[in-house]
């Protein structure tokens, strides 16, 4: 163990965690509580970097630069950025017509390009989106 300023601290310095490989301290500053808190700056085996605390590094937290996260999003078919705000829309709206005992006969692709085309009456673009977190993207 390294000493700075009289306290301890672990050197992760070319230790291996999962994808990635300790390259150097990236950088130090003092808590609120007094202690120092360490950011390692770190390579993973993708080419990416990333910049981590060394206690989510030993605790196995951060084991990538996110590219594992990337790839089991893949793996498991998770839907494009914006996908899942757009079947939002289209749900409330079959949801809204069995409600009024209406039938809802549009297809996805007829749906979609009516509620994104400019409106009928004024020839304004659309106003209302539908955003539920930053995640899924943004409908409007």
């Amino acid at each position: 163990m390294k000493k700075e300023r009289g306290n301890r601290f672990k050197d992760f310095s070319n230790k291996i965690f999962g994808r990635l490989t300790v390259i150097k301290i990236d950088h130090t500053k003092r808590t609120n509580s007094g202690k120092i808190s360490i950011k390692w700056e770190c390579l993973c085996i993708c080419g990416g970097k990333t910049i981590t605390t060394g206690q989510r590094l030993s605790s196995g937290h951060t084991t990538s630069c996110g590219c594992a996260l990337k790839e089991q999003a893949r793996a498991l078919k998770i839907l494009p950025f914006g996908v899942v705000a757009k079947n939002k829309v289209l749900s409330a709206y079959k949801k809204g017509a069995k409600k009024r005992n209406l039938s809802f006969k549009l297809t996805e692709i007829q749906f979609f390009e009516l509620t994104k085309g400019l409106c009928h009456y004024c020839g304004e673009p659309p106003m209302n989106s539908s955003s539920r977190s930053p995640q899924t993207g943004t409908y409007i």
